[in-house]
């Protein structure tokens, strides 16, 4: 389940009004009811099957201690208060997952031979380099028709240097700043400023956890949020925003697993970086291969003198055009 720790929180504009929907749930009689629709004040519940009265919930975006009407069939089933949903509710709907799927017995499939043959070849050919270049250059086609513009409109320096030519790590080339809440607050906003000064996705800012434990979300955005702020006398709140700086930011204890870090802060230079899934942890290694060189260099430095140091060490290009960047 590491893996769902690894967050990734890239333009953070979203985050700056430090408001967030709550999600609860509302008991049901039965496993086999589920959620139809929400209009207004009513829920709308549907049966989907017969699993003997044992006690369900079902999930719906509302405010804890809000109350709802639920209707089932036409029937109503009369009012319930919304209640709030926990990490330890999730673990308990999983636990109980898996104990039915221990409990069900299913036939053997007689085309389970051909099955896994027809998904050995599709693999391989998702895992071809011709699919896989096709594949990138497909996600770059979309991204430049549907969101380009509106990008640039809104950040017209994203991802440009003062000669309006493009500045970004090679393929395969990573940056990981691992950092801690524990840092003080002004450190952590000059490396956000210098990292966002790069305007490259492939170097970021990592946490090893959140902030006061896995349960606890909203801290830990809240520390990100002042991170980012351009301007720290900037007040966050419902209705006002602040602008944000655009940095990489992650939550991924797989990442300090990986590169053996032990303090902070502590900057990483990863060289033939690789993964099978994009949006899963490239600390995984099961995901992420990592064939080529590694530099680490642990203490309190500034980014201008750490991109610098790793460029002295490798002659890598690109980083020597991100060190001239941040003079």
């Amino acid at each position: 389940m590491l893996n769902s720790l690894c967050i990734q929180i890239a333009s953070f504009v979203l985050l700056a009004s430090s408001s967030f929907a709550a999600t609860g749930f509302l008991d049901t009689s039965d496993t086999c009811i589920a959620l139809q629709k929400v209009d207004g004040p009513t829920v709308y519940l549907k049966r989907v099957g017969e699993c003997d009265g044992k006690p369900g919930r079902v999930f719906v975006d509302a405010t804890p201690g809000e109350e709802r009407e639920l209707v089932i069939d036409g029937r109503s089933l009369g009012r319930q208060t919304v209640k709030n949903l926990e990490i330890t509710d999730v673990t308990g709907v999983l636990t109980q997952a898996a104990k039915i799927e221990n409990e069900i017995k299913l036939s053997d499939n007689p085309h389970m031979a051909k099955m896994v043959g027809k998904a050995e070849e599709t693999k391989a050919f998702y895992d071809s380099a011709g699919f896989q270049e096709k594949l990138r250059e497909e996600q770059n086609r979309i991204k430049t028709a549907t969101i380009g513009d509106l990008f640039d409109s809104y950040y017209e320096d994203a991802g440009k240097d003062s000669n309006n030519g493009l500045v970004h790590l090679a393929e395969g080339e990573r940056i990981y700043i691992f950092i801690s809440a524990s840092m003080p607050m002004h450190v952590l906003r000059a490396y956000a400023a210098d990292a966002a000064q790069l305007g490259d996705s492939r170097v970021s800012l990592v946490l090893r956890g959140f902030v006061g434990g896995m349960n606890k979300i909203v801290p830990t955005a809240n520390m990100i949020a002042e991170m980012l702020k351009k301007n720290p006398s900037c007040e966050l709140s419902d209705t006002h925003k602040c602008d944000m700086q655009r940095v990489e930011v992650m939550v991924d204890p797989l990442l300090y697993r990986r590169y053996g870090v032990q303090q902070v802060p502590t900057f990483v230079y990863a060289k033939g970086v690789s993964s099978i899934n994009p949006g899963m942890s490239e600390g995984d290694t099961n995901n992420a291969r990592q064939t080529g060189e590694i530099l680490r260099l642990a203490g309190d430095a500034s980014l201008k003198y750490v991109v610098a140091k790793f460029y002295d060490e490798t002659g890598s290009e690109s980083l020597k055009r991100l060190a001239n960047k941040l003079r």
